[in-house]
């Protein structure tokens, strides 16, 4: 339960940077993980990905070939599961070096 929590507030702090705004489940006020995912945007996952050296293509917010291909170097790179889905995990690492590269 407490990593669970941890992975959601570092969701909380990736999604402060999404374009769209978080849905908040009715249930208990808390953010369901599908949400955040449904509010994750793939420009702000361009230019993260871009940022840190692992996409050169043009920030244009499709979720493509070049984007998943950019995601699975990240993820070799820091220990993840190479598997190209920009998940829970992948997200809330990307979102932790972002802040450190502030």
């Amino acid at each position: 339960r407490a990593a669970a929590r941890r992975v959601q507030a570092r969701f909380t702090r990736a999604c402060a940077a999404c374009d769209k705004p978080l849905n908040r489940a009715r249930r208990g006020g808390e953010t369901k993980p599908q949400e955040y995912l449904k509010a994750f945007s793939s420009r702000w996952l361009q230019e993260s990905l871009k940022t840190l050296g692992f996409y050169s293509g043009d920030v244009d917010g499709d979720y493509g070939a070049h984007t998943r291909a950019a995601v699975i170097e990240y993820q070799k790179a820091r220990g993840l599961k190479p598997d190209g889905w920009a998940g829970a995990l992948t997200i809330a690492t990307l979102s932790l070096e972002m802040e450190k590269a502030k």
